[in-house]
C-alpha cells in the first residue's frame, strides 16, 4: 500500500485473447478485452496503508488455494491475501491454441504527489511479479475465494437528477456563449460526449465494452487498452481519423449546433507524412505541418495499427496488368520499404522494392459536423461543462449559482484571469489543422465498485468557439 492515504488505490485485472474480426487475418495480431466484468480491488478491500498485501490473479481455483495456503501458512494474515475475479466460475478464458493475455492495472489517485508519493512508485515498478507455471495441485480442500463477484448490471435510478443537471448545463451555455460573444466570438460547434469505454455496467462486457462502434472496434480501441477498468466510465469527443481502408475522418460524439459563418462548411487540409523503423517496427510519422516532417507537430502510430498496412493486401485491381498484393515492412538496414508481390502470401517479388523514408504531402478534404467539432482551428477556443468533478475548472469564472457543475477551457486565448481554469494551446502545442480530441475519465464509488449508470446524469458538453482573424 502507499505509504500514506490517498483519495483512491486500486487493482484491477484484464485478459485478452487473440483473435481478429476479419476472416482473412491470422489471428494472433488482434488483441481484444476478452474479461473484466468484476469490480477492482480498491483500497477498501486491502489492508491499512503501508500494510503489506498479496494480489492473486489466476483462473485456477486449485492454484489460488495452493498459495493462499502457502502464504498463511508462512504467517502472512488470510484478510491480506486478495483474489481477483477471475477465479469465478462466470470467467470463461479463450479456450483455443493461442494464448490469453494477461494485463494488471494499478491506479493511484491523489490530490498531491509528494517525494514520499513519487519514490513510492518509483520502487513499486521495479517490483517483480511472480508467475506459477504447471503447479503440482494437492487434493481439493474446503475454500472460499475472497473476492470473486463479477459486478451485476446497474440499474438506472430516476429521481429527475438528470433534468436538475441538464437544466444547469442550458443556462451555463448560454451564460459562456454570451460572454465569448462580448469578445468577439462565434459558437462554431457544440456537441455532447460520448460514453467509450463502459466497462463494469453487465455481467460480460466483450460485446458491450466500446458502445460507439464507429468502425473495427479492435482497431480503435487497441492502442488504447489501458483504459479497459471497471473502475472508471469513459467518456470522449473530438475528430478521429479512421484506420481502415478508406481512411476517413469521423466525429467521436453527438453534435447539438453548428455556425459556419466564421470557419466555412469545408475545408482542404494539407499535411505531411514519412515512415521510418525503430525498435517497435515501421512507424508511420503523420499530421507533419512542415515538408521535413521532423517537426514537434507530427503525430506518430505504428503500422501495424492500420490495417491496410498491416500484413499482405490486395492492391486495388484497376489497370493492373495481374494481380497484385502490397506489404509494408522495414529492410535489413532498417529502411522502411513497400514491395509488391504476385501472390496472397508475399512470397514472390514484382519489380523493386520502393524505399518509403521521403516525406510526402497529402490533401484531406473534412465537411460538416467534423471539421467544425474535430478540428483546432487558428481562433478556436474549447469549453468543456458538465457535472461529476471534485474542483477542477470551477463554473464560477461564468457566473454564480453553478457550484454543482464545472467548466474548463482548451485553446488558442482565455477568457478568465486565473489558469486553473484554462490551459493555452499555442500553434506549437497543436497546430491548426490538426485533430482535436478529449476524453474525461469518470471514477465510480468504490465503495460498491458500481456507482451511477452511465445515463443517470447528463454527459459533458463542448463548446467550440472561433473569431475572424
Amino acid at each position: 500500500m502507499p505509504p500514506k492515504p490517498v483519495d483512491y488505490f486500486a487493482f484491477q485485472t484484464n485478459v485478452f485473447s487473440k483473435y481478429d474480426t476479419r476472416p482473412d487475418k491470422s489471428p494472433d495480431t488482434v488483441y481484444f478485452p476478452e474479461v473484466a466484468p468484476y469490480a477492482p480491488i480498491s483500497h477498501l478491500k486491502l489492508p491499512d496503508w503501508g500494510e503489506p498485501y498479496v494480489v492473486v490473479s489466476t483462473g485456477s481455483t486449485e492454484l489460488a488455494q495452493t498459495i493462499t495456503s502457502a502464504l498463511t501458512d508462512s504467517g502472512l494474515q488470510q484478510s491480506s491475501v486478495i483474489l481477483d475475479g477471475l477465479v469465478h466460475p462466470a470467467v470463461d478464458l479463450a479456450d483455443t491454441e493461442l494464448p490469453d493475455t494477461l494485463q494488471v492495472v494499478v491506479r493511484m489517485n491523489s490530490a498531491e504527489f509528494g517525494d514520499e508519493l513519487l519514490q513510492y512508485i518509483a520502487e513499486s515498478s521495479t517490483e517483480q511479479i511472480a508467475l506459477y507455471l504447471n503447479p503440482t495441485i494437492p487434493a481439493q480442500q474446503d475454500f472460499t475465494p475472497l473476492e470473486a463477484t463479477p459486478l451485476p448490471k446497474r440499474a438506472i435510478e430516476d429521481d429527475g437528477s438528470f433534468e436538475h443537471y441538464s437544466e444547469k448545463l442550458d443556462a451555463l451555455t448560454a451564460l459562456i456563449q454570451k460572454k465569448f460573444a462580448g469578445n468577439g466570438f462565434v459558437l462554431s460547434y457544440s456537441g455532447l460526449f460520448d460514453a467509450a469505454m463502459d466497462y463494469g455496467y453487465s455481467e460480460t462486457d466483450t460485446d458491450e465494452c466500446c458502445l460507439s462502434g464507429y468502425f473495427d472496434n479492435d482497431e480503435y480501441w487497441k492502442p488504447l487498452m489501458h483504459f479497459s477498468t471497471s473502475d472508471s466510465l469513459y467518456r470522449c469527443h473530438g475528430g478521429y481519423a479512421n484506420t481502415g481502408d478508406d481512411n476517413k475522418y469521423f466525429l467521436v460524439g453527438e453534435a447539438l449546433s453548428t455556425d459556419y459563418s466564421i470557419i466555412g462548411e469545408s475545408k482542404n487540409l494539407s499535411s505531411y507524412s514519412s515512415y521510418f523503423c525503430d525498435n517497435s517496427g515501421l512507424q508511420l510519422n503523420y499530421h507533419c505541418a512542415s515538408s521535413s516532417c521532423d517537426d514537434e507537430s507530427c503525430s506518430v502510430i505504428s503500422a501495424s495499427m492500420i490495417p491496410a498496412m498491416s500484413g499482405c493486401e490486395a492492391v486495388p485491381a484497376d489497370s493492373l496488368p495481374v494481380p497484385l498484393f502490397v506489404k509494408f515492412d522495414c529492410a535489413v538496414d532498417g529502411t522502411p520499404t513497400e514491395t509488391l508481390y504476385l501472390d496472397s502470401n508475399c512470397k514472390h517479388q514484382y519489380g523493386d522494392q520502393v524505399n518509403m523514408t521521403q516525406c510526402r504531402e497529402s490533401t484531406t478534404y473534412v465537411e460538416g459536423e467534423v471539421w467544425a467539432g474535430g478540428y483546432m482551428r487558428e481562433t478556436t477556443v474549447a469549453v468543456f461543462i458538465g457535472v461529476m468533478t471534485n474542483e477542477i475548472g470551477h463554473s464560477s469564472q461564468f457566473g454564480d449559482g453553478f457550484e454543482e457543475v464545472f467548466a474548463a477551457q482548451f485553446g488558442r486565448e482565455c477568457l478568465s484571469d486565473d489558469p486553473k481554469y484554462c490551459k493555452i494551446i499555442g500553434e506549437a502545442d497543436l497546430a491548426s489543422g490538426n485533430l482535436l480530441d478529449f476524453m474525461s475519465r469518470q471514477y465510480l464509488d468504490p465503495t460498491t465498485g458500481l456507482g451511477t449508470d452511465k445515463d443517470y446524469l447528463p454527459g459533458h458538453r463542448v463548446l467550440i468557439f472561433d473569431k475572424a482573424n
